[in-house]
């Protein structure tokens, strides 16, 4: 493993800053909703009656095509009581979106086009009942959502990384079927990014990763923007594992 270690301990952020809820709070306001995030990849959405969720952060969010196939992104509550429109992970999207609780009713560009017994409010105003919108973006065929929208585009973002990525043509690429593992786990968010961006720990702790390219790993920063790159060991691996994985390398 070739890499600078490792930094002084006095680098690192404060142990209370991974256990308050408040400093939590305000990286959730800060970091995540107001930046780009992954909610999944454009295979989820090619048939044009389809849809994907994200949920995160409190909110719960939808991703699905306007009726001219156009890749829209809404907050996935009613306007009227906050019920969910859409259940589960993904699937297909029917042609109107109608609240369970109450019918509210919507179509797919998140304008509210009906409200039963809609006489019985006062001063309700239909057009101002669409589904709030949320910025979305596909970039290199994934579907990134910003909750709060402002600042750069992601593709302005991640102009200076694109030339290392096109080559792989990942938008092209579909996920094999049961291929996706979620576990939620009580751990704060930047223990996970303390350790991906040190390779100090591979050698020990993923041997496998090691023989695969861990002689040649590096982490850089391109303009700003974390990239890890490595080449892979000509060298047959002695695992059976790596050793296969070799072999499936274009």
């Amino acid at each position: 493993m070739t890499n600078q270690e490792p930094h002084a301990f006095s680098a690192l952020l404060p142990a209370w800053t991974y256990q308050n809820p408040e400093f939590l709070a305000l990286e959730v306001d800060t970091l995540f909703r107001a930046n780009w995030m992954l909610a999944g990849h454009i295979s989820e959405l090619a048939d044009q009656d389809s849809y994907l969720t994200f949920e995160g952060f409190g909110e719960r969010i939808l991703v699905l095509r306007d009726q001219e196939g156009r890749l829209r992104a809404f907050h996935n509550v009613c306007r009227h009581r906050g019920a969910p429109l859409l259940e589960g992970k993904g699937g297909n999207c029917p042609p109107m979106l109608s609240c369970p609780f109450h019918g509210w009713t919507y179509d797919r560009g998140g304008r509210c086009v009906a409200i039963p017994a809609s006489s019985t409010f006062s001063d309700i105003n239909i057009e101002e009942k669409g589904l709030v919108p949320v910025d979305v973006e596909v970039w290199m065929g994934f579907v990134f959502i910003r909750i709060t929208s402002g600042g750069p585009s992601l593709a302005q973002q991640l102009e200076p990384v694109a030339r290392i990525i096109e080559p792989y043509q990942i938008e092209n690429m579909i996920p094999l079927p049961g291929s996706a593992h979620r576990e939620i786990r009580p751990y704060n968010w930047k223990v996970i990014h303390d350790i991906d961006n040190e390779g100090y720990h591979v050698p020990v702790g993923h041997p496998s990763l090691q023989q695969l390219y861990g002689k040649t790993y590096k982490d850089s920063f391109v303009e700003g923007i974390s990239v890890s790159t490595a080449e892979i060991n000509s060298r047959k691996a002695k695992n059976w594992s790596v050793a296969r994985y070799q072999t499936l390398l274009p």
